[in-house]
C-alpha cells in the first residue's frame, strides 16, 4: 500500500539521517548528537512545512511564508555537517536562533499571544534545545535570550495588526496542539539527558 510505503521511507530517512554528517573518525557520543540534530532539523522542517499550508489555506499567507521560508533555509543545512567539522555548531546555532525568532514573529503576525494560539511558548525549545546539545553552560546564554523573547513578544503586542480571520475553534485547537506539542517534546528531552546522563564514561 502507498501509506505504509511511505512510512517505511519516512523512517528509513530518520533511522539514517546521522549518516549524511558522519565523519570516519567520530566517537559515539559525537556521532549520537549529529544524528539528533540531523533527525530533529528534518523534522521540524517538515512540520514547518505542514503547519505554513495550514496557516496558508487558512488565510494567512505571511505567517505560512515564514515557516516555509524557514524550512527551505534549515533542511540543506545539514549538509553542512559533511563539508566542515565547523558545521554541527553552525547548524546547532541557526537552529536555536529559529526556535527563538519564528515563534517571536508568528505571534506579531497573528496579532498577539491570544489571536497566535500562545505559539512563543515554541521558543522555550531553544534553551532546552541548547541544553541537550551544549551543555549546561551555554545554555545559560539560551535561556536569557528566551526570557527576552518573551519580554519582546510582550511589548510587541501593542502594535500587532488585528487578527480577525482565524476562527475561534482554530485558535483553541492551535492553543491545545502548541501547549500538548511543546510539553511532549521538553518530556523527551528530559528523558534525553537522563538517560545520557546514566550512560557509563568511556
Amino acid at each position: 500500500m502507498p501509506s505504509v510505503r511511505l512510512e517505511q521511507s519516512l523512517d528509513y530517512l530518520m533511522s539514517h539521517a546521522g549518516d549524511i554528517g558522519a565523519q570516519g573518525n567520530e566517537t559515539p557520543e559525537v556521532r549520537l548528537q549529529h544524528t539528533l540534530l540531523i533527525a530533529n532539523t528534518l523534522r521540524f522542517g517538515l512540520v514547518s512545512i505542514a503547519v505554513g499550508l495550514i496557516y496558508w489555506l487558512s488565510g494567512e499567507p505571511l505567517t505560512s511564508a515564514v515557516l516555509l521560508i524557514y524550512a527551505l533555509l534549515s533542511l540543506p543545512s545539514i549538509v553542512m555537517l559533511r563539508r566542515t567539522h565547523k558545521g554541527f555548531r553552525i547548524v546547532i546555532f541557526s537552529q536555536l536562533t529559529a526556535l527563538l525568532l519564528i515563534p517571536l514573529i508568528m505571534t506579531f503576525t497573528l496579532g498577539g499571544f491570544v489571536t497566535s494560539s500562545i505559539v512563543v511558548v515554541w521558543s522555550l525549545l531553544c534553551p532546552l534545545t541548547a541544553l541537550v546539545y551544549l551543555g549546561t553552560r551555554p545554555s545559560w546564554l539560551w535561556l536569557f535570550a528566551f526570557i527576552a523573547t518573551i519580554v519582546l513578544a510582550t511589548l510587541l503586542q501593542s502594535y500587532a495588526p488585528p487578527n480577525h480571520i482565524l476562527s475561534a475553534t482554530f485558535v483553541e485547537c492551535a492553543f491545545v496542539i502548541n501547549m500538548c506539542a511543546v510539553a511532549g517534546i521538553a518530556f523527551s528531552m528530559h528523558a534525553l539527558l537522563l538517560y545520557s546522563a546514566a550512560q557509563p564514561n568511556t
